[in-house]
This record gives structure tokens, sequence and C-alpha cells, in this order.
């Protein structure tokens, strides 16, 4: 079995194929230090993908393969799978339980110096901070990260530093504000497919502000495809998402319901929380048309969930 693990491993990493299998191959035969790389970058793209499901089958994997070895090995690769698991638990919703996490993970980036780990903690610890509703710590925290990331010279990091604190500033309702950080962030964005369709998201969010939604149904058009390109999940789905609700906005109430149906389900499938925003939108749609019982029961059973969410439920819409 080792063997054939080995063997599958060096025809993956000849021939090409997906990362995660080449450090799970590489697990069983046993090269633990040699899994490790490969299990991480797999698992940071699903979690920038929004696959919390399979980011989280990945990290088992990878916690394996660390546990495996000496624990002064891969020390930057283990500050990366505590900011993994940080964000895994945001993701979820358990944001008291990120916190040991990137006390570890700052811990080791302070020791080495690595300021770009340093950069990916303030954005983790920024991410917790509007769960939490702390809004100006949350800002800080985005400045710092961009600090920082301008200070390792990595533009994909300070671009999405920049992506998120324009994002937050958008919420907040500072549209003019938001608009100069994610148009400054559109270019360093441009090499990373993923990044760039979050941010022209983003930029969709504030034309629907302005009230201009045919600029923002052509910049959702325009996100689609490179989230598809990073083989995202999620994308589409939040793509969907948000037409579904320029629907809304312009009265078209059958095809809201229609689209926020699909949403829900999809998110439903991907074991995210915001399947029960979406339901809660399903169900204000069907208030809108009258149908009183449907909606009474949808809105009933968002009352429930919600009160099983450890995050205050204002901070989670702000990233829904």
């Amino acid at each position: 079995l080792v063997r054939h693990h080995r063997a599958a491993a060096t025809r993956i990493d000849q021939d090409g194929g997906r990362i995660d299998r080449l450090g799970l191959h590489r697990l069983r035969a046993g090269d633990a230090e040699g899994a490790v790389e490969p299990l991480l970058r797999a698992a940071e793209d699903e979690v920038l993908a929004r696959d919390v499901g399979e980011a989280a089958r990945i990290s088992g994997w990878l916690r394996e393969a660390l546990d495996a070895l000496p624990r002064a090995v891969l020390p930057q690769a283990r500050a990366r799978a505590h900011l993994l698991q940080a964000t895994l638990h945001i993701l979820r919703g358990a944001t008291d339980d990120a916190d040991e996490d990137l006390a570890c993970a700052d811990e080791l980036a302070r020791a080495h110096r690595w300021v770009d780990l340093q950069a990916r903690v303030a954005l983790i610890r920024a991410r917790r901070a509007i769960r939490q509703r702390r809004f100006d710590e949350a800002l800080a925290q985005l400045a710092s990260a961009s600090k920082l990331a301008d200070e390792a010279r990595d533009r994909t990091l300070s671009g999405r530093a920049r992506f998120r604190r324009g994002s937050l500033l958008l919420y907040l309702g500072r549209v003019d504000a938001a608009e100069v950080e994610l148009q400054q962030a559109r270019p360093m964005a441009r090499s990373h497919p993923a990044h760039l369709a979050q941010l022209l998201m983003a930029l969709a969010r504030a034309a629907t502000v302005r009230g201009e939604h045919d600029d923002a149904r052509r910049l959702l058009r325009e996100a689609e495809p490179w989230f598809r390109a990073a083989g995202s999940a999620w994308g589409p789905i939040a793509v969907r998402d948000h037409l579904a609700q320029l629907d809304r906005l312009d009265g078209l109430l059958d095809q809201a319901a229609d689209g926020y149906r699909v949403v829900y389900e999809n998110y439903l499938r991907l074991g995210l929380r915001q399947a029960d925003i979406a339901l809660l939108h399903h169900g204000l749609v069907r208030l809108a048309q009258g149908r009183h019982a449907d909606a009474r029961a949808e809105l009933a059973h968002c009352v429930s969930a919600f009160r099983t969410w450890k995050a205050p439920l204002q901070g989670s819409l702000a990233w829904a």
C-alpha cells in the first residue's frame, strides 16, 4: 500500500493534478514532511473559495502530517496551519475558538520576524472583530495589515487588506472611502482570480448602494467567470445571491424568490451559515408576495437558526 501511494504521489507531482491528493498520497506513503505544503496550499485555496467543509477535511490530514513531525520542524507551515484553523473557526461562527490559534500564529510570526504572516494575523483578527461588531478595531487591524503587507512587499496580501477594508467601509455606509480602497486594490488582485472576483463583488455592492443596478449586474457578470476559474464553489452562489437581491429591489419578486431558493439550497450544501440569511430573504419576498403562511414558516425557522449562532447576527450579516 505504501508503494502504491508513493507511485501515485510521483505521478501527480510529474503530470499535475489536485494538490490535496498529492499531499494525501505523500502522507500515506510515510512522507509527512513532504505532505505538509501541498495540503496547506489546498486547504488555503478552499478557504479562499469559501468551501468550509472541504477545507476542514483537508485540514484534518494537515494536522495528521504536522503531528507526525517534531514541533521544531516547519515552523512557518505550523503558523500558517494555525491561521487556517482560526479562519475555519470564524467562518463557522465560532469566533472565540479562534483565539488560541491566532495567538500561536502571532507568536511564531513575531519570533521569526515573518512580516507577511504578521499581516495575515492582523487580517484574521479584523475578520473576527467584524463578526463581533467591533468595527473600529477591525479598521485598525486592516490598516495594520496593509502597512505590514506593504513592508513585506506582498502585493496580493496588500490588495486583500485594502479589499477587506473597502468592504467594511462599504458596510458602514462610507461608500466614497470604500471605493477608494477597492479601486486601489483592483490592480493588485489581477493575478489571483478569486481575489479579483471578490473585489468585483464588492464594487457591485457599492453600485447597488448608489442605486446603479445595471452597473451592479455588469460587475457581477464579470465576477462569475473569475470565481469559476478559481474553482470556487461559493462564488457563483454569492453572485446569484446578489442578483436575487437586485431582483427584489427592482420589484421582480418571482425571479427573486426563485433565486433565493437556489441560493439557500446551495449554501446549505456547502455547510455555510449564509443559508439562514438566504432563507430569511426568501421569507421576506414571500411576505411581499402575500404568501403569509409560507413566509411565517420560513421566518420562524430563521429565528430558531439565528439563536444557535455563536457570533452576533449583525456581525455575521456584515460578511453575508
